[in-house]
C-alpha cells in the first residue's frame, strides 16, 4: 500500500554516543531508542522525548494529532513503540547484568586455573564456576554469566574495555590524525598466517593490535628513507592486513593490497588490525585514518593516543602527603625475603604496613618530573589465625605477574602485609593509599622526601650451576628452555633460582608453546642475534639484554649461528654420556614406531624382485641447522635408514628440502644427512637446501656437501656441475635413468633470488630434451624435481616456465619434434628465454613425474603423464595438527608416534608398467600405471 506506515524493529548495533549537548529531533530520538548499543544513550533518548514532545506541541498549537504522528515515528501505533523502546532497556539491562557477573567472577583476584582451551575449560565446568580462567591457546579470559562462559579477552594484556570503543572523548582520538604505528611494539621476523595466528619469517615484521574505529576509512603510506618520496608496496613486500574483533578473534585477511583498495574496504565489526610487511619498509610506514594519511609527505611518526586511560577511574579528591599510608621508618632493604628467611630476593625493599579498612589500595610513585604511575609490586599477607595458634604467611605472587592493587578483607585489615617493591624505586617517592581516594594527575610533585638507603654489600656472589638443564630449537628457531633451578652462593650460603621465576622476570619474552605434543613443561624464549639471556644473581633477576654486567652469566647466546652460553654447557655436559661426545641424537625410534616399520616391511619381501626397480622415496624433511634436534627428533630419518637398509633397495631418491631455513647453513645440510649419506642419496635441489639464513649457500657449496661424491661414478652425468644442479643416474641393468632438475638454477647473477623467482632456464631444458632424454630403445625415464610443474597440486608452487618443461615431456612421451619457446617477463634481461627444437625420433617411455614441497600427497594424470607429489617426512603443524579449534588439514600427525614419520618405498614393474608406493608411517600406498 501507498500510504503503509513502516514497521521498524530494534536493531542494537550502533555504538556511537547519542548527542546530549542538545534537544534532538523526534526523528533523532527515535532512531536512538532504536539503534543505540548502551543503556546511557537510550535513557538519554527517553529523557528528551518527553521535552521534544512539549517543543511539539508549543510550535503546534496543541494538536494532538501532529503530536502523536511525531512521536509513534515509524511505528503504526505508539504501543508498538513502547515495545521496542523496552527491548533497547532489556538488552542494556542484559549487557549490564553481563558487566556484573564479570566483577563478581574477578574479585576474586587471579586466575582460578588455566586450561588449553575453551573446549576443555567447559569440560572441566559444564556448569560454570566462579572467579576466572585463563586459556593457553589465546590468552583470554573467561568467567561464568548464569548459563555460558563468556569471552573477557586478554588477559592482562592489551585488550581495553568495552566502554573505550563508544566514549566520546576516545571515539574522537580514534578519528584524528596520527599514524598507528607504534615501532616499539612491532615483532620483528613474525608474520601472521591464514589463520590470523603469528607465524616465524624472516625479514618480515608484525605490529601489535592496532586498535581502529570501524565506521573510518583508513590507508597507508611508505617514505622511502634515502629520497625521502613515497616508496611503492610490491607484492615481494608482502604486505598483510589481519583483522581481528574486540575479543581480539580473527576475522579475516587481506594481502598485497595497495592504499586505494584498503580505503574501500569496510571493517564493520573490526576493533583491531595488525599489519605484516617486510621489515625494511615497516620502519617508515604509517598507518592511519585514510583523510589524515593521504595528507602526509614526509613521515610522522607514531603518537599515543591511548595514553593515559588507565589513570581514568582515579579521579576522586586531592591527595593530602598525610593520607600515605607508606612510612620510611618500615622499611627494610633486604637480601632475604621475609617470608622463611631462606630465600632471597636480591634488590628487592620491604616494607610492613597494616592497612586501616577494608578496600583496594594501590601503590605509586611521583618522579622527580611530576608525573605518577602505578608500582607493581608482590606482597605477603601476615596471618596468625591458622589453628594451631601459629602465624601463616600468604604469598600474593599472582601467578608470577606482578601485581598492581591490593584488596583488603575484614579479617586481613587487622593483620600486617609485607610489600615488596624494586629498590630502584626508592629514587623516586612511594604512596600507598586507597584506590578510590588518589587523582594521580594532581598528585603532590613529591609526596615524600626519603633518605638515602644504603644496599647491602653483595660483592661475594657465585655462580655455580644449573639443575637439570634443557634446551632445544625448533625449526622456526624457537629456542625453548628448561630448568629444575640456578645454583649460585651468597657469603658461602647456597640459593636456588627457580624455574618457576622465569616468567615474571623475562614477561612477553617468555611465551608457552602453542603445541605441547612436542615438549612439555618448558617455556619458549625470543633471543634475537646480539642478545643475551642473562642471569644476574645479585638482583635474582633473569633478564634478556644486549651488554653483560658485572657478576652476570650469560645462559644463552648467539655465536657464529651457533647457540652457546652456560645453559648449553650444562645440558651437553649432562648428556654427554648418551650422546657419546657428539651432538648426534639421544633419540631412538618408540618400540610402536619399529613394530609398524617391520609389519609394513613383511608386506614388500614379496613384491619385490631382481627385475623389478625398488627405490626408496623421502622429500620435504625439514631438520634445523643447529647444535640439538632433542626438540624435533628425525624419526623418519632413523625409519628410511633402517627400512631402506633391511629392503637393500636398488636407490634412495630424495626429493629435496632435507633441512629447513633455520640454523648455520653447511651444519643444516650435514645434520640433513646423518642416518643416510649424501653419497648413497640421488638428490634433488630444495628451495630450503641453500636458503637457510643470509648469505645463502652458493652452488659449489652445496654441490662439494651433496653432490661431489658421485663426480667419478660414471653413471652419473651432470648438466653443469657448481652451476646447476641438474643430472640424471642410470640403471643399466634395470634400464632405467633417473632424471634430476634444479628449479633454483637462475643464474649466478640472480642468484639471491633463486628461492623467490625459481624457474628453468634454456640450458637446462635443452640439456634435458637433447640429452637426459635421448635413451637406447627399451630404457625409460623417471624424471624428479622438487615442486610439480603442473597446475592443481594443493599447496604447491609452480616455478617459471613449467608450461615449456611439461611441453618438452610430452614431446619425448610421443616421440614428435616440438619448438618450444618463452620469453622473459621476470628479469627482462633474457634469463628466462626458451626457444629451441626437440628432436625426439621415436616415442619414449615416461614412468611419472614425481615431487614434494607441498607437504601433501596429490597426483594428477595429463596427456598419459603421472604427476605424482608426496607427503613431508616431518610434521608441518601448520597442514597436520589443530589450529584454532578447526581439525588438521590433512589429517593429524603427532610427534613421537608412528605418524611422525613418512616416506614411501617405490617398486617398478618396467614389463607391467606399474609403478607401486608403499608409505612408511603417515598416509596410504599408492599405484599408478604408465
Amino acid at each position: 500500500m501507498a500510504n503503509e506506515i513502516k514497521r521498524d524493529t530494534v536493531d542494537y548495533r550502533d555504538p556511537t554516543p547519542f548527542d546530549n549537548t542538545k534537544l534532538n529531533s523526534l526523528s533523532d530520538i527515535s532512531k536512538a531508542l532504536r539503534h543505540k548499543t548502551y543503556g546511557e544513550d537510550t535513557r538519554e533518548a527517553i529523557a528528551q522525548q518527553g521535552e521534544a514532545l512539549v517543543k511539539l506541541m508549543q510550535e503546534t498549537g496543541g494538536d494532538q494529532t501532529a503530536e502523536v504522528k511525531e512521536a509513534r515515528g515509524p511505528y503504526e501505533l505508539l504501543g508498538i513503540r513502547e515495545t521496542a523502546q523496552e527491548e533497547a532497556i532489556m538488552v542494556a539491562s542484559s549487557r549490564s547484568e553481563s558487566a556484573i557477573a564479570l566483577g563478581k567472577s574477578a574479585a576474586s583476584g587471579s586466575p582460578r586455573g588455566a586450561f588449553d582451551n575453551l573446549a576443555a575449560l567447559k569440560t572441566r565446568f559444564p556448569e560454570g564456576s566462579e572467579g576466572i580462567y585463563v586459556t593457553r591457546d589465546n590468552g583470554h579470559f573467561y568467567y561464568w554469566n548464569n548459563s555460558d562462559w563468556r569471552d573477557g579477552g586478554v588477559y592482562q594484556g592489551i585488550a581495553l574495555p568495552e566502554d573505550y570503543f563508544v566514549a566520546k572523548e576516545k571515539a574522537k582520538n580514534l578519528k584524528s590524525g596520527t599514524n598507528l604505528i607504534n615501532l616499539d611494539r612491532v615483532k620483528s621476523g613474525i608474520s601472521i598466517d591464514t589463520s590470523g595466528a603469528e607465524l616465524a619469517k624472516d625479514g618480515a615484521s608484525t605490529t601489535d593490535y592496532i586498535v581502529i574505529d570501524s565506521s573510518s576509512s583508513y590507508s597507508f603510506k611508505v617514505i622511502n628513507p634515502d629520497t625521502g618520496n613515497e616508496w611503492l608496496v610490491e607484492p615481494n613486500d608482502d604486505l598483510v592486513i589481519s583483522c581481528y574483533d574486540k575479543a581480539q578473534n580473527f576475522v579475516n585477511r587481506y594481502a598485497r593490497i595497495t592504499p586505494d583498495k584498503l580505503e574501500g574496504i569496510s571493517f564493520e565489526g573490526i576493533s583491531f588490525v595488525r599489519i605484516s610487511i617486510k621489515s625494511a619498509k615497516i620502519k617508515t610506514m604509517m598507518f592511519g585514518v585514510a583523510s589524515y594519511i593521504r595528507q602526509l609527505i614526509n613521515y610522522a611518526p607514531y603518537e599515543d593516543i591511548i595514553a593515559g586511560l588507565n589513570l581514568e577511574r582515579y579521579n576522586k579528591s586531592y591527595l593530602n602527603a598525610s593520607d600515605n599510608l607508606f612510612k620510611f621508618s618500615g622499611l627494610s632493604i633486604s637480601e632475604y625475603c621475609v617470608k622463611d628467611g631462606v630465600k632471597p630476593y636480591i634488590g628487592l625493599s620491604y616494607f610492613k604496613i597494616k592497612f586501616p579498612k577494608i578496600g583496594k589500595y594501590g601503590i605509586y610513585t611521583v618522579n622527580s618530573d611530576g608525573t605518577s604511575k602505578e608500582v607493581p609490586f608482590r606482597y605477603l599477607v601476615s596471618d596468625p589465625f591458622d589453628e594451631a595458634g601459629n602465624r601463616v604467611f600468604y604469598d600474593a605472587w599472582n601467578d608470577g605477574k606482578l601485581l598492581s592493587t591490593v584488596s583488603v578483607s575484614n579479617a586481613q585489615s587487622k593483620v600486617n602485609f609485607y610489600i615488596s617493591i624494586d629498590t630502584a624505586i626508592l629514587k623516586n617517592d612511594i604512596v600507598v593509599v586507597p584506590v578510590d581516594d588518589v587523582d594521580l594527575t594532581q598528585m603532590p610533585e613529591r609526596a615524600l622526601a626519603l633518605k638515602q638507603s644504603k644496599v647491602y654489600d653483595l660483592d661475594n656472589i657465585q655462580y655455580c650451576g644449573i639443575n637439570s638443564p634443557y634446551y632445544s630449537i625448533d625449526n622456526r628457531g624457537y629456542i625453548y628452555i628448561r630448568f629444575d633451578s640456578i645454583k649460585y652462593t651468597i657469603n658461602g650460603n647456597q640459593m636456588l633460582y627457580g624455574f618457576e621465576e622465569l616468567k615474571s622476570d623475562l614477561g612477553a619474552n617468555a611465551h608457552y608453546p602453542e603445541d605441547s605434543s612436542y615438549v612439555q613443561d618448558v617455556y619458549w624464549v625470543e633471543l634475537d642475534k646480539g642478545k643475551k639471556l642473562l642471569f644476574d644473581p645479585r638482583h635474582r633477576l633473569l633478564r634478556i639484554g644486549e651488554e653483560q654486567k658485572e657478576n652476570e652469566t650469560a645462559l644463552l647466546f648467539w655465536k657464529n649461528d651457533r647457540l652457546v652460553g652456560a645453559l648449553v654447557d650444562a645440558y651437553i655436559q649432562d648428556n654427554d654420556v648418551k650422546r657419546n661426545g657428539t651432538y648426534k641424537s639421544t633419540a631412538q625410534l618408540t618400540s610402536e614406531m619399529i613394530s609398524n616399520l617391520d609389519t609394513k616391511e613383511n608386506e614388500l619381501y614379496a613384491l619385490i624382485d631382481n627385475d623389478k626397480f625398488t627405490f626408496g622415496f623421502v622429500t620435504d624433511n625439514h631438520q634445523t641447522g643447529f647444535d640439538v634436534n632433542n626438540y624435533r627428533p628425525d624419526y623418519t630419518g632413523m625409519a628410511y635408514a633402517r627400512v631402506t637398509g633391511n629392503l637393500n633397495v636398488d636407490a634412495n631418491i630424495n626429493g629435496g628440502d632435507q633441512v629447513l631455513s633455520a640454523g648455520g647453513a653447511l651444519n643444516a645440510l650435514r645434520k640433513g644427512f646423518e642416518f643416510t649419506p649424501a653419497k648413497d642419496f640421488i638428490y634433488c635441489e630444495g628451495n630450503h637446501d641453500r636458503y637457510i639464513v643470509d648469505p645463502i649457500l652458493s652452488k659449489k657449496d652445496y654441490y662439494n656437501i651433496v653432490n661431489r661424491a658421485h663426480r667419478n661414478d660414471p653413471t652419473f652425468s651432470f648438466g653443469d656441475p657448481y652451476g646447476g644442479e641438474y643430472f640424471y643416474k642410470n640403471f643399466d641393468d634395470k634400464k632405467i635413468r633417473v632424471v634430476v632438475l634444479d628449479l633454483y638454477d637462475i643464474g649466478a647473477e640472480h642468484d639471491a633470488d633463486y628461492n623467490l623467482n625459481a624457474g628453468y632456464r634454456q640450458n637446462q631444458l635443452e640439456w634435458l630434451a637433447n640429452e637426459a632424454l635421448q635413451v637406447e630403445s627399451g630404457w625409460q625415464v623417471m624424471l624428479i624435481t622438487h615442486s610439480s610443474p603442473i597446475y592443481g597440486m594443493p599447496e604447491n608452487n609452480r616455478g617459471i616456465n613449467c608450461e615449456p618443461l611439461m611441453q618438452v615431456l610430452e614431446a619425448f612421451k610421443t616421440g614428435i619434434n616440438a619448438t618450444i619457446t618463452a620469453t622473459d617477463k621476470v628479469y627482462n634481461d633474457g634469463t628466462f628465454d626458451i626457444n629451441f627444437t626437440t628432436n625426439f625420433k621415436t616415442a619414449g617411455t615416461l614412468i611419472a613425474v614425481m615431487s614434494g614441497h607441498a607437504h601433501n600427497d596429490y597426483s594428477i594424470i595429463k596427456n598419459g603423464i603421472n604427476y605424482i607429489q608426496t607427503i613431508c617426512g616431518y610434521i608441518d603443524i601448520l597442514l597436520y595438527h589443530a589450529q584454532n579449534d578447526q581439525p588438521a588439514k590433512y589429517g593429524q600427525r603427532d610427534q613421537h608416534t608412528y605418524s611422525a614419520i613418512a616416506f614411501d618405498i617405490g617398486i617398478v614393474d618396467t614389463v607391467a608398467h606399474t609403478i607401486n608406493f608403499k608409505r612408511f608411517g603417515y598416509g596410504h600406498d599408492r599405484k599408478f600405471t604408465y
